[in-house]
């Protein structure tokens, strides 16, 4: 069978020469929370974690970049927000309106890049026998590269008016499975909606309701059961009493 399958491909080539350009395939989907890709927003992805990265690289030689950090990425999510207001309100010129924002928005990822840049130049310099370093450093090239993409089609499309074709456009700077390196910063944990916790206390009510009325029918054939006893024990006491004075 292994020497004629070769034979069996090629004659099935030269009988439906098209049929390779059609691609079956079974896969599954995996759910993945990934936002309405605008260059805006993708860039603050990418902000993001080359700051959370930067920091962690950074905190592997004996340097605190937190508190630096932190201002960073709230600036970037200002920018970032003012974006949007502006593109969701749209009305007069708002495209000439979104240009300060993003030239701005740009600058301070160009200051990001070249300090992440230096960053790397140090590891790869004093760092070539930490493991964990080196590895810190390859994630952060990985999102360095992307979000220069994002940065770079941005200005194309905003600042350029080209029109950017899908092949050459980035959807997700998280795509890939990577690790996340720390908790976000500037960040508050989202509380939950009115109605989930409207749904929440009314399941507890629910539960709290099942619990009480087994306890009230548990209690109730209790007292129904001590009802009966009694009844039986005085319906005999009372036999009792009619027996012996029968026989007197």
């Amino acid at each position: 069978m292994s020497t004629g399958s070769p034979a069996i491909i090629q004659e099935g080539h030269r009988l439906e020469p098209k049929a390779a350009e059609t691609v079956r395939g079974d896969s599954f989907v995996a759910e993945t929370n990934i936002h309405y890709p605008t260059d805006s927003s993708l860039i603050g992805d990418g902000l993001r974690k080359v700051l959370c990265l930067a920091a962690m690289l950074a905190g592997r030689f004996g340097s605190d970049g937190r508190r630096q950090e932190k201002y960073l990425y709230r600036k970037t999510r200002r920018l970032v927000r003012k974006i949007e207001r502006i593109a969701a309100r749209k009305g007069d010129d708002y495209q000439q309106r979104m240009k300060k924002p993003y030239r701005e928005l740009l600058e301070l990822a160009e200051m990001v890049f070249a300090r992440a840049d230096t960053l790397r130049e140090t590891v790869q310099q004093n760092g070539t026998g930490n493991a964990e370093a080196l590895a810190l450093d390859q994630e952060l090239e990985t999102f360095l590269k992307r979000t220069r993409q994002v940065c770079g089609t941005a200005r194309r499309r905003v600042l350029g008016g080209e029109t950017i074709p899908n092949r050459e456009k980035l959807f997700s700077i998280l795509a890939c499975r990577c690790r996340e390196p720390s908790r976000r910063p500037g960040r508050r944990r989202r509380r939950a909606s009115s109605s989930a916790r409207r749904g929440s206390r009314t399941r507890e009510s629910n539960r709290r309701s099942a619990r009480s009325s087994r306890a009230t029918g548990w209690s109730a054939a209790a007292t129904e059961r001590r009802r009966d006893s009694n009844a039986t024990s005085d319906w005999a006491c009372w036999a009792g009493i009619f027996t012996c004075w029968a026989s007197c």
